[in-house]
């Protein structure tokens, strides 16, 4: 081989080697742009759903606080009424929680 074809042959792979490294870069870049959008989507995402808990929250307690409790009972009554398949799913829930808390002490 050559002197000549030998520095081509150089060139040419280190041309290679360069393009695919600027590739490589380029295609990190991408991902961390994407990962970074969908990081951002998430905590948008989080805070909606923290906000909309912490007003659920609020407006349960101005109930309690604008409510009798024979007028509480009354609206559960008819809330249970209207929705036994989900009555009976908060009962075990409610039961489930009591049970482990008093297991736990």
């Amino acid at each position: 081989m050559s002197n000549t074809t030998y520095r081509s042959t150089t060139r040419d792979a280190a041309d290679d080697i360069s393009n695919m490294a600027s590739e490589a870069t380029d295609a990190a870049a991408k991902v961390a742009d994407n990962v970074s959008d969908m990081a951002s989507r998430v905590s948008e995402r989080a805070s909606a759903i923290g906000k909309k808990a912490v007003d659920q929250f609020s407006a349960t307690t101005e109930y309690f606080r604008d409510h009798d409790v024979n007028a509480i009972a009354s609206d559960v009554k008819s809330w249970v009424k209207a929705n036994p398949t989900q009555a009976l799913v908060a009962a075990a829930a409610v039961g489930f929680l009591a049970a482990t808390l008093i297991r736990r002490r």
